[in-house]
Order: structure tokens, then sequence, then C-alpha cells
């Protein structure tokens, strides 16, 4: 029997070793060009809260060497260059898109239509118009929409029979985003938005935030919950304890609906949070996670069907084949009417994981995961 085995393993490490040898002579490098915008600190965001100078480009630096791990043996390498817009050239057929809102909204459309055979992927906005009004077919996205995150939290909201919500949001185009989504989020699920406020920021929080506060989130009318958006993280902090109704935070502070957190650590995700610490010093953020995605979801479709140009990966990515492992314990494909990448969506606090939405009872005729955000049956332009 151990000489049968012996032969058995010899013969495998022989095949191995062909096949690597025979792919390894005709290597086929996929280039991927990242384009990113800088992170911007604003006047009054504490420093704690400050976003890493290289969130991103952090995660897509971080997935590239273990892509090729496997890329070795199946005759591709993958490689990224970071570039600006006007650095882009015919010649990059893929593109990672790590643009704010401003710069999205200003880049997208134009180079969307002008390298029409070029595959981007978004990985950090989460404007709903992407997916819906303005959908492009050679854009996909890892990173969840406003809609996706809103309807986790409505979820949320909806089992705890909270159905009075206060908002409050900053005065960002992402902050007006995110709570015209919680607005969808409420009139699906019958939830009542009592007020809606405007942080004008007219006194300073460092000296007055206990008193000033409790007072901002009087109403006329009581609620369960209140529901900040803060995108500049300028005001939100100081709202968890101490709103004047005796009701959670949710939103970007308090119980926060995200793509990754560094508190994470089933189905192997503890070993990416460890990586990923050990190579930049500090922890994986949302952004960081959705940019992994978007270079691993390209080494996958290359893994699947062994085709190697923009539009095989495209169609590979949108193919019932393509179901990407990706520490969420779930399969992720892409949707393919809007190429959102359906993922769970992870509730959060800053010390622990709550649970991952969609939440148990939510149903949906396709897949679970098509509870949250824009499903196919909305139409997307």
């Amino acid at each position: 029997m151990k000489v049968a085995k012996l032969h058995i393993t010899i013969f495998i490490l022989f095949f191995v070793l062909m096949f690597s040898d025979s792919h390894a002579s005709s290597n086929q490098s996929i280039h991927i060009a990242m384009i990113s915008s800088e992170n911007i600190s604003y006047p009054g965001t504490p420093n704690h809260l400050v976003r890493p100078a290289n969130e991103g480009i952090a995660g897509a630096q971080l997935a590239i060497p273990e892509a090729n791990l496997t890329g070795r043996f199946l005759g591709y390498s993958l490689s990224l260059t970071n570039k600006t817009p006007s650095e882009l050239t015919e010649n990059d057929k893929i593109v990672v898109l790590n643009l704010n809102e401003k710069d999205a909204i200003k880049y997208i459309p134009q180079l969307t239509m002008r390298f029409s055979d070029t595959l981007f992927i978004n990985v950090r906005s989460q404007n709903n118009q992407w997916r819906t009004k303005r959908c492009h077919l050679n854009l996909f996205h890892t990173i969840p929409s406003f809609s996706m995150q809103a309807d986790a939290l409505g979820q949320w909201l909806l089992q705890r029979r909270m159905q009075k919500l206060f908002v409050v949001k900053g005065e960002h185009p992402a902050d007006v985003q995110y709570v015209d989504s919680i607005k969808r989020m409420a009139k699906r699920f019958k939830i009542d938005i009592v007020e809606e406020k405007i942080w004008t920021g007219d006194f300073d929080l460092r000296r007055v935030a206990y008193k000033e506060v409790p007072q901002f989130t009087k109403s006329h009318s009581p609620y369960n919950a209140l529901f900040v958006s803060d995108y500049q993280r300028e005001f939100g902090y100081a709202l968890p304890y101490n709103t004047y109704n005796q009701a959670p935070v949710i939103g970007d502070f308090g119980l926060q609906a995200v793509t990754w957190h560094h508190t994470i650590e089933q189905w192997g995700a503890l070993q990416l949070q460890n990586r990923f610490i050990d190579t930049f010093n500090r922890n994986m953020t949302s952004l960081d996670f959705t940019a992994y995605l978007a270079i691993r979801a390209i080494a996958y479709a290359a893994q699947i069907n062994q085709a190697f140009d923009a539009l095989s990966l495209s169609d590979t990515m949108l193919s019932e084949q393509f179901v990407l492992a990706a520490y969420k314990g779930r399969k992720l494909s892409f949707r393919p009417q809007n190429r959102q990448l359906r993922m769970p969506i992870a509730l959060t606090h800053d010390s622990g994981l709550l649970t991952n939405a969609p939440l148990e009872g939510f149903l949906h005729p396709i897949t679970d995961l098509d509870t949250l955000g824009h499903d196919r049956h909305e139409r997307c332009q």
C-alpha cells in the first residue's frame, strides 16, 4: 500500500511539474491599471478617522501576489500599474476605478465610452446611478451601492420593530445619496422618517457636543433609531449615546452596514486580516477589500476559462460558472443587469460584528442576496 501511494504521489508531482512547465513557456500577462483619487482630509475630522492615503491601493496590491500563486500553474500572471485618467490608453484593457464621488461623476461616463473595449471595475463609488440610470456594459462594481447598505440596515430595523427613524445628514453629495437610499428603503419596509435634519456645523463639537447634540436631535415625534450620513466624518462620532431620545445610532456611525470590518474572522478572514496587517501595518478597510475583490475576480475569471482578453473575462464574470469565494461565507456573483457584485453586508459596531445581512426571513426568488439593493425587476438604463 505504501509503495502504491508513493507511486501515485510521484505521478501527481510529475503531472503538476509538466503542467506548470508547459504553461510557463506561454505565460499570459494580464496588465491592470488602477486610477485612484487622492484621499482628502476634511476640516473637523478627528485624526483617528482620517482615511489612509493608500486606501484601496493597498488591497489591490495585496491581491496581486496571491492571485499569481495560482496563475503560475495555469499560465498567466497579473501586474498592477497606478495611472491617472489622462495616462490611460487603448492598450489598457482592464482598469480598476478607485474614484471618489466627484471624480467618479467626472470620469466614469467619459472613460467607459471612450474605451468601450476596456473592462472597468468600480471599487469605490456607491452612487446608485451607476447601477440604475447610467449603467455601462463594461462597468462592474465590487463595492455595494448605497441601496444595498440601506436595505441591510432596513432589515435590521424591521426585525427589531424599529419603525420610527430620525435622519441626520451632512452636506457632502454622498450624504444626500445615502439618505435617498434610506428613503427608498423606508418606503419598501414601511418605516416612518419622522424628521430629517442637515448638520451645518455651527458650533465646535470639541467643546459643546455633550450639550448641543441632544438639543439638535430633539424631534417633534418620538423615534426608535437615528440614522446619520457623514461621509466626511466631521460630526457623526458625537451622536452615539448622546441623542435626545434613547435610541441607537445607525449609518456611518454606531451600527454600520459595511463591506468589511477588522473584527470579521470567520471563513478564513482572520488569515486575510493578518496578511494585510503584516504588509501595511494597519487594518483592512472596506475600500481595501473591494479593491482586493476586483483583482481576485479578474484572476478567478482567467482561471475558469483560460481566456485572458477583456471581453472574455467580462463574459466569464457574468456567467453561471463564476462563483467567487471571498471570506464571506457565501459564494459571490455579479448581477447581469447592472454588473453589481452580490454579497452579504456586515452589520458592525466599532468593537465587533453583530451579524450579516440578508437576515433570516427576507426571501427572493433567485437568491436572498438580491434582497439588498436594486434587483432584476428594477430597470437598468
